[in-house]
Order: structure tokens, then C-alpha cells, then sequence
């Protein structure tokens, strides 16, 4: 590939910890990297283990008067459906807004998660079509399973912030 970083490199287009730094993330491992995982792995991650504490502790009993955890007899359809339509109302839940006032437990009990969800989720999907476009270009071929994503892009964006909000806005 004739714009390698080993190739901007040597003609001093680039620094040596930027030609470092692409070395590492690119290389040959069991889970490839890449640039596209720097966002990817904190975001999916951060995601999958606040889904996990959401639908296990995290109730809704003190402030709606729902049922939403495994540990109040929920499955998993039930809390997934039910709580962030009733958590998000007409805020995003921010933990430094004006509602919880970085208050973690107050955030927690509004129901912030499922907006942390939510974001993360929808970055960790896009960094996920992003990882797909990076290695369809390493391996030269065209990013047709990209362009593929982008639906469940759409898809979770529709399921887990828009219907939310609007759900909550009647």
C-alpha cells in the first residue's frame, strides 16, 4: 500500500509516535484493533455491563412504580421494554444535569442508565460499522458488510432513543 504509515513515515509526513502508535493498534492479533476499537471496546463494553446492572438492580419502584429488574421478578422482555420509555420522560438524564446534579445514586434512581445505554450503545454500534470500513480497506475489498450495518444503526437508534422519548411524551 503505497500510503502506509510506514511509508508517510520515512518521507517525515508523519510523527514517530503517531507511526507508533498505527503500528500497535494494527497489529496481527487474535482480535484486531485498529482505530476504529479505541472507541469501540470502552463504549460496547461499557454498554454490555450497564444493560447487565440496569436490568439486575436498578429498579423504577421509588420513582414509577414499576417492577424493572430481574430481582423484582422481571424477564428480560419486561425490563428492557418497559423501563427506558418511563426512565428517559422529556431529558436525556445527564449525570451532571440539572436533575441529578452528579448525584450518582439520584441518577440512577431517574433512571440515567438507560440514557448511558443508550449513547454508548449507539457509539459502540457506529465504531463497530467504522471497525468494518478499517478492514475492508486493509484487506482491500469493497465495504459492502459496512454499508450493510448502518441498518442495525438505525435500528437501535429508533428502539432505544427515539421510541423512549417519544414514548414518554404523550
Amino acid at each position: 500500500m503505497i500510503y502506509s504509515t510506514r511509508f508517510l513515515a520515512a518521507k517525515a509526513y508523519l510523527l514517530g509516535s503517531i507511526t507508533l502508535v498505527d503500528d500497535w493498534l494494527k497489529r496481527d492479533r487474535f482480535v484486531y484493533f485498529g482505530w476504529s476499537g479505541l472507541l469501540l471496546f470502552p463504549t460496547a463494553y461499557l454498554t454490555v455491563g450497564a444493560w447487565l446492572t440496569g436490568t439486575t438492580f436498578v429498579t423504577s419502584w421509588l420513582t414509577h412504580g414499576l417492577a424493572t429488574s430481574y430481582l423484582e421478578g422481571c424477564n428480560f422482555l419486561s425490563g428492557a421494554v418497559s423501563t427506558p420509555p418511563n426512565c428517559m420522560g422529556h431529558s436525556l438524564l445527564l449525570l451532571w444535569g440539572p436533575e441529578a446534579q452528579g448525584y450518582f445514586t439520584r441518577w440512577l434512581l431517574m433512571g440515567g442508565l438507560w440514557t448511558c445505554i443508550g449513547f454508548h450503545g449507539l457509539f459502540g454500534i457506529i465504531a463497530f460499522c467504522l471497525r468494518q470500513f478499517e478492514i475492508a480497506s486493509l484487506v482491500n475489498i469493497r465495504p459492502y458488510n459496512a454499508l450493510a450495518f448502518s441498518g442495525p444503526i438505525a435500528v437501535y437508534t429508533s428502539v432505544f432513543l427515539i421510541y423512549p422519548l417519544g414514548q414518554s411524551s404523550w
